[in-house]
């Protein structure tokens, strides 16, 4: 394991952060980093703790040492908001959990928990094995007939059904793909407004505009539809679903029912979230286990000596580690967000380092995760890297796929789960080979898509 030093956390006389000299001030952010964000943010701050990149629209920083996002990300997270930039996304996904602050969030957080307590979701493991399995079948046709597929539509779809009904008790009615392709113009326009120098000019009529504005009523008004549905049912207090958990809870600032808008916005942020991330999981890991055959072979051994055959189910997760190493070598190398930031409340001391208050300051796993300060090869696809002995002596904050501290993802047992079984059921029947010369590239959306999508044939499983 290779040696991080420490940062004093009590410096006498804090300190500027260096400044990222070869950026142009007046071209900044928005010229060198929209081209090609991943490289430039890799670049610019190797070889620092933390750095300044200069920027006319005010303070910019991309943190960088374990140790100074321990404090950003848990012990001083109170001093650190969610950067003004997430609110420029706020009339697309509404006041859920990835948009609130302070006493809001914590109460809606507490409101919410609940509903992913382990023994919740893993009640949900049987009627995800059901949606994987028409996944599967779907692949067979396209196998049978010796054609190649892109993966991540199909993938999309699979995920988007199980969320649905694990949030809502039913499969979201109506046209998947066309629902899953109005989510991807949304977060297309999210990642349009994060990154404008001036978010206002997308409020004008456009083309671009009018797409949006039909994708946010198609959805808005799939959630109310599914609402009206489950309204209609007994409030069950023991019900698995979260949106009967939402309408059997209070409001913990009124004590009244949530209001539509409410769950409204809940639903809204956790369909978001809850089937990008998966589905994304489980492309980028057949891509890597298509490079690596012989991660295939063990990963398939051990799935043959652990399933004989019959399908994965809850229980036999334990038995399969290294199933879930691949996949954390996945969530390393691609990150379900690539990018986190925040913003100090008044003026701060980071390690040795003043922050001025309105400053946004950057994480990136995507960044952390490639450190070789941090991780030897970092490049390579190793999922023993995830060994048991190996992790034990790993800076906690050095791998951070879901975010840290209070403000951690609330649905990552829901994803893991969800990304195990189906990698188990994927690898049972099929081998996935890319198609020969197709470009796989990660476009640095609010998620890590693969640009062009992952085009692969699938063919029969062989257990060597």
């Amino acid at each position: 394991m290779l040696a991080i030093p420490t940062i004093s956390m009590d410096a006498q006389s804090p300190q500027r952060a260096p400044n990222c000299a070869n950026v142009s001030r007046f071209l900044g952010l928005y010229k060198n980093a929209k081209r090609d964000p991943l490289h430039f943010f890799l670049r610019v701050s190797e070889g620092h703790d933390i750095i300044e990149i200069p920027n006319l629209l005010g303070r910019f920083y991309v943190v960088r040492h374990p140790d100074l996002i321990a404090q950003v990300l848990r012990s001083k997270h109170t001093h650190y908001q969610k950067s003004s930039y997430y609110k420029r996304v706020r009339p697309l996904f509404g006041d859920g959990l990835f948009e609130l602050e302070g006493n809001r969030w914590r109460k809606k957080r507490q409101q919410v928990q609940p509903s992913f307590h382990k023994k919740k979701i893993d009640a949900l493991a049987s009627s995800m094995v059901g949606q994987i399995v028409k996944l599967l079948d779907d692949w067979e046709t396209a196998s049978t007939a010796n054609r190649s597929i892109d993966i991540v539509p199909s993938l999309m779809h699979m995920s988007f059904s199980i969320v649905s009904q694990s949030l809502c008790g039913d499969i979201i009615p109506g046209n998947l793909s066309t629902l899953s392709n109005a989510l991807e113009e949304i977060l297309q326009q999210g990642e349009r407004l994060l990154w404008s120098p001036l978010p206002i000019v997308h409020r004008f009529p456009s083309p671009r505009k009018a797409r949006v504005d039909r994708a946010l009523r198609l959805l808005d008004d799939t959630i109310q539809r599914l609402i009206d549905a489950r309204i209609e049912r007994p409030v069950d207090p023991d019900s698995n679903d979260l949106l009967g958990d939402l309408l059997a809870a209070e409001c913990p600032e009124t004590g009244k029912p949530l209001t539509r808008q409410e769950l409204r916005d809940d639903l809204m942020t956790m369909l978001i979230a809850g089937h990008e991330t998966t589905a994304l999981a489980i492309a980028w890991a057949c891509y890597h286990l298509s490079k690596h055959p012989e991660i295939l072979r063990k990963l398939r051994s051990e799935n043959a000596g652990v399933l004989e055959g019959r399908l994965p189910t809850l229980s036999d997760l334990s038995s399969m580690p290294y199933n879930l190493m691949v996949l954390q070598e996945t969530l390393r190398l691609f990150p379900p967000f690539w990018t986190l930031s925040r913003q100090p409340v008044n003026d701060s001391t980071l390690g040795s380092y003043c922050i001025p208050a309105g400053s946004t300051l950057m994480v990136s796993p995507y960044v952390i995760h490639r450190d070789p300060a941090l991780w030897d090869n970092p490049e390579g696809f190793d999922p023993d890297r995830f060994s048991a002995a190996r992790s034990a002596t790993r800076h906690p904050y050095a791998y951070i796929p879901f975010g840290a501290g209070p403000r951690v993802c609330i649905g990552r047992g829901f994803a893991l789960l969800e990304a195990q079984l189906c990698l188990a059921a994927i690898v049972q029947r099929f081998s996935p080979e890319l198609a020969p010369g197709y470009r796989v590239e990660a476009q640095p959306m609010i998620s890590l898509r693969p640009r062009y999508g992952i085009r692969m044939s699938l063919r029969k499983a062989v257990l060597d």
